[in-house]
């Protein structure tokens, strides 16, 4: 960039993509499925967290899960785990 401090010349300004706030939508979004779909995503997602062992990604999509009203949560939750 060139600046000079007068009231005449030329003022030249770049912008680029904030990597930031993109990367933190897109972390946030993850492609969750709207309507019907939104129940069976989060038991299958925390099934296979806990088979993966991840629980810390399980507790977090079971505290999701429970944030949008999606009932029977805990139950897959704790069968996930007892299957383990």
């Amino acid at each position: 960039p060139l600046a000079k401090h007068s009231p005449l010349g030329q003022f030249r300004f770049s912008v680029s993509a904030n990597d930031i706030v993109n990367t933190k939508i897109v972390a946030k979004n993850d492609n969750i499925p709207q309507g019907t779909d939104l129940t069976s995503y989060y038991y299958s997602s925390i099934e296979a967290a806990v088979a993966a062992n991840d629980i810390p990604k399980a507790l977090t999509l079971l505290d999701e899960a429970k944030e949008l009203g999606i009932e029977g949560a805990q139950q897959v939750f704790v069968k996930a785990v007892n299957r383990k």
